[in-house]
């Protein structure tokens, strides 16, 4: 950050967003006019720029990776900490957040969705078709004896090609050892591995060569089998039907938990020196709670001057975890509301004042994973208040914004 900036920032920016309500900018891209001071030294030819999350400490929920012994760790933003599904292991937000980046670098992570990669943690595994999932699934049912076609998560059987298989299994945890042991019994399943859920590499019943997608095809499939309550596992992992959404799922799960950050916020008058409020309560949209009220708070430093960039949740009240219970505290009409990006977005437009929505979009199109896949053209992304007053302030006072 140039020489300068702080004061400046300091003296206009906290209370421009104080004023406006809205979320604190990185204006650190902002330097000096050629004309007070150097220009910028431009980069080197032989650096590269690699997207990170904003910070180890503020990741959507539901970010995750896949260890290199094959256990899935969720990013969990009310405890601070990177976990397992079943919360059998867990990790520090350094420790974890390291390994994070390893696994990104090898296509073993996502930012805002579920590690279980589509066909990336079991080898020798690719896509089904639609055609092909019903009599591989009944295949397995026969063999395992219980209902697999009725747990079904996610885009199963929604769209043509499916990278893999995702099951909801309600189970006692004593029970998964013996339950794993039936499954490297059964012919059907050709490898298994444990994580945080249980992988499996199947064989494809009725396998048509000629079907290709993107993706290559082997004529083995990923199924796995997900520990929890199935209920709540469908209303997570929920994803439209390419009738009803031109986007996956994620779309839809960022668009909630966005709309969670937004909404019936109450955020405190006073703030500390980078806008943030000394005390917020909202809504937090969060993969193993469901939709859970909290109030937020800046961590401290250790010295005890100053705050870091951490914050610190603390849930109050119940989780909620039913779609029309959801759909209720956020108030919207049904769950079917949650349905998918599009019938959220008519949601809000529908039962939340102009100026929200513009903030609940502008949030959304902003989020660095809807960037990577594409903003919708249906959200026309407007500065704030707050980025418009501010850059008149750094103007006045001889700042730019320069290119890189």
């Amino acid at each position: 950050m140039p020489k300068g900036f702080k004061d400046v920032f300091k003296q206009f920016g906290t209370r421009i967003v104080k004023a406006t309500g809205d979320e604190p900018t990185d204006y650190s891209q902002y330097t000096k006019s050629p004309d007070a001071t150097p220009k910028p030294k431009p980069k080197s030819k032989t650096q590269t720029s690699q997207v990170k999350p904003k910070s180890k400490y503020n990741m959507p929920d539901g970010t995750a990776f896949i260890d290199d012994d094959g256990t899935v760790y969720h990013w969990n933003s009310s405890k601070n900490k990177w976990n397992t599904t079943d919360n059998s292991k867990q990790m520090s937000s350094p420790e974890g957040y390291k390994k994070f980046l390893s696994a990104k670098k090898q296509g073993k992570a996502k930012i805002g969705e579920s590690a279980l990669l589509e066909g990336g943690a079991m080898p020798g595994v690719g896509p089904i078709h639609i055609d092909e999932i019903e009599p591989t699934l009944t295949a397995l049912e026969k063999a395992l004896g219980i209902d697999l076609k009725g747990n079904v998560l996610g885009s199963v059987g929604k769209r043509e090609f499916s990278g893999d298989i995702d099951v909801a299994l309600q189970i006692d945890p004593e029970q998964i050892p013996k339950f794993m042991e039936k499954l490297k019994k059964t012919p059907e399943v050709m490898d298994i591995a444990k994580s945080s859920v249980i992988m499996t590499k199947v064989k494809i019943v009725d396998y048509d060569q000629s079907k290709q997608t993107s993706k290559p095809r082997t004529g083995y499939v990923q199924v796995d089998f997900m520990p929890g309550d199935p209920g709540w596992l469908k209303t997570y992992y929920h994803s439209p039907s390419e009738k009803e959404s031109k986007y996956k799922g994620v779309f839809r799960n960022i668009m909630i938990a966005t709309i969670a950050a937004v909404h019936n916020r109450q955020d405190s008058a006073e703030t500390i020196d980078d806008g943030r409020p000394i005390e917020s309560e909202r809504w937090m949209w969060s993969p193993t709670d469901g939709l859970v009220r909290i109030k937020r708070t800046p961590v401290p430093k250790a010295k005890g001057e100053g705050y870091t960039k951490k914050n610190k949740n603390v849930i109050i009240g119940e989780p909620i975890k039913g779609a029309d219970e959801i759909a209720k505290g956020l108030d919207l009409d049904s769950g079917k509301d949650l349905n998918s990006y599009e019938s959220l977005k008519a949601a809000i437009e529908k039962n939340y004042p102009a100026e929200e929505v513009s903030k609940i979009l502008q949030s959304f199109a902003d989020n660095a994973q809807v960037k990577d896949i594409g903003v919708p053209d249906d959200i026309t992304k407007t500065e704030s208040l707050a980025e418009k007053n501010m850059k008149a302030v750094l103007r006045l006072a001889g700042y730019n914004k320069y290119e890189v």
